[in-house]
């Protein structure tokens, strides 16, 4: 069987693999990993290599996908012309594709009403380099309020992320279970290391407060201690309210 990419000009088998299927029966085939040259829309075709088969039309079929790019630049976030229009829809793409150059995001409204905690996962790609920064894309700070949760009591969760910046943010933890402003955590197979949150303003606004009630501004631990979360840079930042 061959694994082909169409380009309605050129034909570039970019797999095989032999496989014997008994007649009249159904087999998953799975082939090699292969690497695109480029992003895009690709149509791929599978195609069975039989000279005696005597029934040839039920020997091809073909499907569409799209590669794409890892995210780079300066990508905005908000109502009106943007690239995205939620915080969830950007951390949604950078799940799927990471990205491959610097990035940041620039949050242009003035405040952002979350209904769940904002949670940044792992960034493929992310690195000393190409860190990944979410900032104000106004004069002064840009306000992020979201709801703590049982798992996640913090308005925003560094989750097992490495080279995130959170720089200009006024972040609001509310709701009952809103213990926490920021939660930097790692998680079993990786790291909470290398990120940075500065010139911030963190307050709590849940219906429980104050030191003595479990509430911290920012909330750091490791996921145990052989995998310890290094490096992180916390500085010029308020705390309100805790």
């Amino acid at each position: 069987m061959e694994f082909k990419n169409l380009d309605n000009i050129n034909v570039t088998v970019l797999t095989s693999t032999n496989v014997n299927i008994p007649s009249y029966t159904t087999t998953q085939i799975s082939f090699p990993a292969v690497s695109l040259p480029e992003a895009g829309t690709y149509v791929v075709q599978v195609k069975t290599l039989l000279g005696s088969d005597a029934n040839s039309v039920n020997d091809t079929t073909s499907m569409s996908f799209k590669a794409l790019l890892g995210l780079h630049g300066t990508l905005t976030v908000g109502s009106g012309s943007t690239n995205y229009k939620s915080i969830s829809g950007i951390l949604d793409t950078l799940a799927q594709v990471g990205v491959d150059q610097p990035l940041e995001v620039s949050l242009v409204n003035n405040s952002y009403n979350e209904i769940a905690p904002v949670i940044i996962d792992s960034i493929q790609g992310a690195s000393a380099v190409n860190t990944v920064t979410f900032h104000s894309g106004n004069s002064g700070q840009v306000i992020i309020s979201a709801p703590g949760t049982s798992n996640t009591p913090a308005a925003i969760r560094l989750n097992g992320c490495s080279y995130v910046i959170l720089d200009s943010l006024h972040i609001i933890s509310t709701g009952n279970d809103g213990k926490y402003g920021v939660m930097i955590t790692g998680v079993s197979d990786r790291t909470a290391s290398n990120n940075t949150i500065q010139n911030c303003t963190i307050e709590n606004i849940a219906t429980t407060t104050g030191f003595n009630a479990g509430m911290y501004g920012i909330y750091l631990k490791g996921y145990s201690s052989s995998s310890k979360d290094v490096n992180n840079t916390i500085k010029k930042n308020t705390l309100s309210t805790f």
